[in-house]
């Protein structure tokens, strides 16, 4: 019988599926980096863009990384979970933002 570890992994991930991940993965950062450089952060607007871009990337690549080695599959593919979810809640962060200035300002007013 063999242990429990063993029976629940996850199979290798194969080269097109990785591809195609890592493809969807970068497409996501680039959305999240430009809806970031648009927001309104001031003058640190290209430092806010980078550190959101690099919360998608970095967990995405290392859990590619670690999903195509030997590693352990289970923690490989939570983090490129992480990576795809981040790409979703920091693509809406800037529309959800502009919604509220555009709540918050006096009527007559220019909104943000």
């Amino acid at each position: 019988m063999g242990s429990i570890q063993d029976s629940a992994a996850l199979p290798r991930l194969s080269s097109g599926a990785a591809v195609a991940i890592a493809a969807a993965g970068l497409a996501g950062t680039g959305v999240v980096f430009g809806v970031a450089l648009d927001g309104g952060h001031a003058d640190q607007d290209g430092l806010v863009a980078t550190g959101r871009a690099a919360a998608v990337l970095i967990p995405l690549a290392v859990g590619l990384h670690q999903w195509r080695s030997r590693g352990p599959r289970r923690y490989a593919a939570l983090l490129v979970l992480l990576g795809l979810a981040m790409v979703r809640r920091r693509s809406r962060s800037r529309t959800r933002l502009c919604s509220t200035a555009r709540h918050a300002s006096p009527a007559g007013s220019p909104s943000t």
